[in-house]
């Protein structure tokens, strides 16, 4: 599920495209899954100020809990979050302020 996404071809992480969070609200939203255990992302702001929150959601997308909110670098970056809390079902990649270049996704699940 997402809502004022782009595909961008001219900033990205390993191959193009990627992702454009652009206007208000911006997220992405995984579907169901379970015992997350790691996530990384690659990303990108086009000016500074900006803001990416990651949230988790216990209950299939009715409320969210923040994991871990970061400023976004100028530079492309990698970001890895580990020491997850148990019980996610869903993954929400969310700005409050747009224009954020977003790739290279991967949630790690425990078994």
């Amino acid at each position: 599920i997402f809502t004022n996404i782009v595909a961008e071809t001219y900033n990205y992480g390993l191959a193009s495209p990627s992702l454009r969070l652009k206007t208000l609200p911006s997220y992405v939203i995984t579907s169901a899954i379970e015992n997350v255990s790691e996530i990384s992302f690659w990303y990108k702001a086009n000016v500074d100020g900006r803001i990416l929150q990651v949230q988790g959601s216990k209950d299939n997308g009715a409320n969210w809990e923040l994991i871990q909110q970061f400023s976004v670098p100028t530079t492309a970056t990698i970001e890895t979050i580990t020491g997850i809390a148990s019980g996610y079902n869903k993954i929400k990649f969310n700005t409050s302020n747009g224009n954020i270049f977003f790739d290279d996704v991967k949630i790690t699940c425990l078994a």
